[in-house]
C-alpha cells in the first residue's frame, strides 16, 4: 500500500502516540512513561505529526504539550473490520487524506467506494473517514497549504460521495408517516453543508421525516418552513464564529414563537461547540458534537412526539 502525507500513522510507534494522546494533553515527558519509546524517538515522530497537522503542540516554560488536532484519528487505530474482507478504517483514512492532500480526487474517490463496496456502512464512512478528512481540510486551510479550488474540489466530491453512499443505503430507514419532521439547515450567511447534510441524514435513519434546507437559510424562511410544516425541530448548523450573532438572534426569535415542547432546536457544528453554554443560554435544547450525536441526542423528541401523535394510536 503506497503511504504518503499520513500514512505512516500506522506504524507501531506512531498508533502508540496517538492512543496515547486519544486520552489529553501530554507532554513528552508522559509519553514515555506511557509507551515506553526513547524520547528521541517519540520527539521524532512528533515532529513529522506536527508538520503534517495531526499534533498541536504549546509550550510551558521548558516543557512542551502536545495533543491531537482531531480525536477521531485515534479511532482508527482500535477497530478490527467486521470481517476479513473489510478494509481497517486507519489505512483506508491515511490513503484517503493522501489523496486529497495532493488534489487526486479521482483517487479518493475510488478508495471510499471501495470501501463501500467491501462492506463499510454509510454511517462508518460518514463519521470516520469523511468528517475527519474535512476538519484536516480546514486545518489545512488555515496553515495556507491548500487552494480555493482544492477545497472546493473536496467540498463537491464528499457531497458527490454522500448522495451515492446514503441512497445506496436509505432502504434501510424506518421513517413512519406519522413522524415528526425536521428541518435542518445552515444559518444566515453560512456556506458550509456537509456537515448539515450528515446530519439530515443521521436524523432520517433514526425515524425523522427530514427536510434539508441548504445553505444560508434567512432567519424568516426558516420560521416559514416550520410553520408550513408543523415541524418538531430545527437543526441548525454554525461553522463559524462569525455567524455566531446570527444564531443566537434566530434562536431567540423561534423562542418566543414556540416553547420547546412543540418545538425543539438543535445545534451543531464547530462554532456550536466553542460557545454551546451562549447557544444554550438562547434557546437551543442541545448542541450535537457530530451529525450521529445529533441523532441520538434527538431520539427522545421523536419518540416523544410520535407517542403524542395522534396517528400512533
Amino acid at each position: 500500500m503506497k503511504r504518503g502525507i499520513i500514512g505512516n500513522l500506522i506504524s507501531p510507534p506512531r498508533a502508540l502516540l496517538l492512543e496515547a494522546l486519544a486520552s489529553g494533553e501530554k507532554s513528552v515527558g508522559e509519553l514515555v512513561r506511557e509507551t515506553s519509546l526513547s524520547q528521541p524517538n517519540i520527539s521524532n515522530h512528533l515532529s513529522r505529526l506536527r508538520q503534517n497537522g495531526i499534533v498541536k503542540c504549546r509550550r510551558e516554560g521548558r516543557r512542551i504539550f502536545y495533543r491531537l488536532t482531531d480525536p477521531r484519528l485515534q479511532r482508527f487505530v482500535e477497530p478490527e473490520p467486521v470481517s476479513a474482507k473489510q478494509p481497517r478504517l486507519l489505512e483506508v483514512y491515511a490513503d484517503y487524506i493522501d489523496a486529497l492532500y495532493v488534489w487526486d480526487i479521482k483517487r479518493a474517490e475510488s478508495i471510499v467506494v471501495a470501501s463501500s463496496e467491501a462492506g463499510v456502512g454509510w454511517k462508518l464512512i460518514y463519521m470516520e473517514i469523511l468528517l475527519p478528512a474535512l476538519r484536516q481540510l480546514g486545518d489545512w486551510w488555515e496553515a495556507g497549504n491548500v487552494t480555493v479550488a482544492q477545497e472546493h474540489a473536496v467540498t463537491e466530491m464528499t457531497r458527490r460521495l454522500m448522495g451515492r453512499l446514503y441512497t445506496r443505503e436509505s432502504s434501510h430507514c424506518a421513517v413512519l408517516d406519522h413522524a415528526p419532521l425536521a428541518l435542518v439547515g445552515s444559518v444566515t450567511g453560512d456556506i458550509h453543508t456537509l456537515g448539515a447534510r450528515m446530519t439530515a441524514d443521521f436524523l432520517e435513519d433514526a425515524g425523522w421525516q427530514v427536510i434539508f434546507l441548504g445553505g444560508d437559510v434567512p432567519q424568516e424562511e426558516f420560521v416559514k418552513a416550520a410553520e408550513h410544516h408543523s415541524s418538531g425541530l430545527i437543526a441548525l448548523s454554525v461553522t463559524c464564529e462569525a455567524f455566531l450573532t446570527v444564531t443566537e438572534n434566530l434562536l431567540h426569535y423561534l423562542r418566543q414563537r414556540w416553547r420547546p415542547d412543540d418545538l425543539h432546536i438543535l445545534v451543531g457544528g464547530c462554532a456550536a461547540l466553542r460557545f454551546s453554554e451562549q447557544l444554550l443560554a438562547c434557546g437551543a435544547d442541545a448542541v450535537a458534537e457530530d451529525p450521529q450525536n445529533a441523532a441520538q441526542l434527538a431520539a427522545p423528541w421523536l419518540r416523544q412526539d410520535c407517542a403524542r401523535s395522534p396517528d400512533s394510536a
